[in-house]
């Protein structure tokens, strides 16, 4: 189905919790990330999305938790108009207010707003990488690789299905490593078919790479997957719900940054904000956007996959793919190596931005 809003939306008519910082991978990581908490205790915590479905919160409740609290979380997820809800209630109240962010937000903040950028999954990552104690693959030797590319779409979001579709019918899959949940075709149908391609989509099976894959514990799952990735000439990193026609506010997450936990070359297909933040702490790569202003849903898929197709043969080509992996090599090993450091990085900017709020703020 061709979306032209983002789908699953219920009310949130109910007071927003007081909660303490925490993630989705509390539960396995070792490394809290608890500046936060130290700095400002348990906080009112809006939350855009869950695991079905986008909220829609109440403006009214908004305002008040923004008149009663100064300090707020925003977890990840927002759409446009989450952060025009949000930032209209810091505005009326005429006082400083902070959000703490899991992400960047691009848009516009009023003047008496200050926005805590914190990226608590890449902190995670990095730090449990580090205790890893993984060992790069200094020039890469394309004749001993087995595999074109690794990608993983084991989610039902609004984007991967249809980019794994597409990939299947142009035959890129066949000797690729990757990772899918089970894709009905029907349930995927182009509304716009300008290519005739809905007739030809397959169903693809369940498939769990290695076949060990454990959702959300990135611990277990740095014993297995640089592995494989290490096995292909490159990393395709796609994110979820790519094809809205909006930039959803997601962070830098695992899908993010699993190839840079390797010397692999890594092709990024990723929102705008999440290829600024990775530019931001120094990271060398091209993006692919998403879908852009106008797009069609399938025009996106058919630019994704040429980017797929054109790689995929480079590595057809035994002296090209010698060469391309070559020509990759520093800026491979400056994104592995800046990943082991990442945890410091964030830190330290979290902690800077922590120091530059308003005189009321620092008395804690």
């Amino acid at each position: 189905m061709d979306h032209t809003d983002l789908p699953f939306h219920k009310d949130w008519n109910r007071s927003f919790e007081i909660t303490s910082f925490s993630t989705e991978w509390d539960g396995w990581c070792e490394h809290k990330f608890d500046i936060i908490d130290k700095k400002f205790g348990p906080l009112p915590t809006l939350q855009p999305l869950s695991k079905t479905h986008w909220w829609r919160w109440n403006e009214q409740a908004v305002n008040e938790v923004l008149q009663k609290h100064p300090v707020v979380r925003l977890t990840y997820g927002s759409r446009n108009e989450h952060i025009q809800t949000l930032f209209d209630a810091c505005a009326i109240t005429g006082e400083p207010r902070v959000v703490i962010s899991d992400t960047n937000i691009p848009q516009p903040h009023p003047e008496n707003v200050r926005v805590i950028n914190t990226q608590p999954l890449a902190y995670q990552f990095s730090r449990t990488l580090m205790d890893k104690k993984t060992k790069p693959i200094y020039h890469r030797k394309a004749k001993d690789l087995k595999h074109p590319f690794f990608i993983m779409a084991k989610g039902n979001d609004f984007g991967r299905p249809k980019l794994m579709l597409m990939l299947e019918q142009l035959s890129l899959l066949k000797d690729a490593l990757y990772s899918v949940g089970q894709i009905d075709a029907v349930d995927h149908q182009f509304l716009i078919d300008d290519i005739g391609v809905n007739r030809s989509l397959k169903d693809l099976p369940d498939r769990t790479l290695g076949g060990e894959y454990i959702k959300y514990d990135v611990k277990k799952n740095l014993e297995l997957l640089p592995h494989l990735i290490n096995q292909c000439h490159f990393y395709a990193s796609v994110d979820t719900n790519g094809l809205y026609g909006e930039n959803l506010l997601y962070p830098v997450n695992e899908k993010t940054l699993w190839g840079y936990c390797t010397t692999v070359p890594t092709l990024p297909i990723w929102y705008d904000n999440i290829a600024e933040q990775m530019k931001g702490w120094g990271y060398r790569f091209s993006n692919t956007r998403y879908r852009t202003p106008g797009e069609s849903i399938q025009d996106t898929v058919v630019r994704w996959s040429k980017e797929i197709l054109f790689h995929y043969h480079i590595t057809q080509n035994d002296i090209w793919s010698q060469s391309w992996q070559d020509a990759r090599g520093e800026d491979a090993m400056h994104n592995y190596e800046l990943t082991l450091d990442l945890h410091r990085v964030i830190m330290h900017s979290v902690e800077q931005q922590l120091s530059e709020l308003p005189v009321e703020f620092q008395r804690n």
